[in-house]
């Protein structure tokens, strides 16, 4: 609850002081490709997700994310595809993936933590491939999307 406050908080001072276009605009100066700044936010959501809940992430990242995702000229509903996908990547995540503590009070009393963190790793793999796929083909996660409303974020 205190991160989540804390989260929303930092939020709100970070848009209020304008620090968002500062971060945005360094960010888009980078001599960088495009691609190399989504695998980067990626690799940020992955790192916050094994430790932090969706929702102070979102509160974090977002306000930060978003407006440079618009000026690289990517879809908005992909990139919150890949968000999705990444925080479901991040739950299996040890050390603080919340399905991992889900599994164990189900899991029989002999099955330990640590041989719930390896047989997670074979999901988090796959996850982690259907991720990279979908960030190379967009059109994976715009299908349905475009199907039902015939337009792209």
């Amino acid at each position: 609850m205190w991160i989540l406050i804390a989260g929303r908080a930092f939020s709100s001072v970070f848009i209020a002081a304008g620090a968002q276009d500062l971060v945005s605009e360094f960010v888009l100066s980078l001599p960088v490709n495009r691609w190399l700044i989504i695998i980067m936010m990626q690799i940020i959501w992955f790192a916050m997700g094994c430790f932090f809940d969706p929702m102070t992430i979102t509160l974090l990242t977002i306000p930060i994310f978003v407006p440079i995702i618009r000026s690289l000229g990517f879809d908005g509903v992909w990139f919150g595809v890949l968000y999705i996908m990444n925080n479901e990547t991040a739950f299996l995540t040890p050390p603080y993936g919340l399905n991992l503590f889900y599994l164990k009070a189900v899991a029989p009393k002999e099955v330990s933590m640590e041989d719930i963190y390896k047989s997670v790793l074979p999901f988090v793999s796959l996850q982690l491939v259907g991720l990279a796929l979908v960030m190379v083909f967009p059109a994976i996660a715009m299908w349905l999307p475009n199907t039902l409303f015939g337009v792209s974020g």
